[in-house]
């Protein structure tokens, strides 16, 4: 008893954004074709690229061993518990979110984004470039037709 308690020790967060179960492919669709009707015989079980991608990557956290904890908007003041946040394809994303990670970066923090993370505001409305861009160091260029690329140096680098 004496050594019960403490906090929970996670190297890793997870940021779970449910603003972003949405897929742009489906813009314009109608709700039922889309998937996301709540009927009986047809369970909203739709699998988007930000609900996707933070299941794999929880997934191979957890195959290799390596502690993580999944956070919502409403944990954004608590990302210094985390050495490494990740943001799997989040892709709409509000001043208050972007603020929130530039301050754990400012901090020490670490981040690590995928696919169109901070490419849209949370209206949907897209952006010329990431919101994160700066904190990021990257500029989004477009997309590429193939689904795998790759990257090598040049030689004598």
């Amino acid at each position: 008893e004496p050594f019960a308690g403490g906090r929970p020790c996670r190297d890793v967060g997870v940021y779970y954004s449910f603003e972003n179960n949405v897929d742009v492919a489906d813009n314009g669709r109608d709700v039922v074709d889309a998937g996301f009707a709540f009927e009986m015989d047809r369970p909203a079980q739709r699998q988007t690229s930000h609900r996707s991608a933070a299941m794999n990557l929880a997934r191979t956290l957890s195959e290799h061993h390596i502690p993580f904890g999944v956070f919502t908007r409403k944990n954004l003041t608590d990302l210094e518990s985390y050495q490494v946040v990740v943001l799997p394809e989040v892709m709409l994303m509000d001043p208050e979110e972007v603020e929130a990670f530039e301050r754990y970066v400012a901090a020490g923090g670490c981040i690590l984004a995928s696919g169109r993370t901070s490419l849209a505001g949370a209206d949907g409305t897209r952006q010329d470039d990431f919101q994160l861009s700066k904190l990021l160091g990257v500029s989004y260029a477009g997309r590429t037709e193939e689904i795998v690329t790759y990257l090598r140096p040049e030689s004598g680098h």
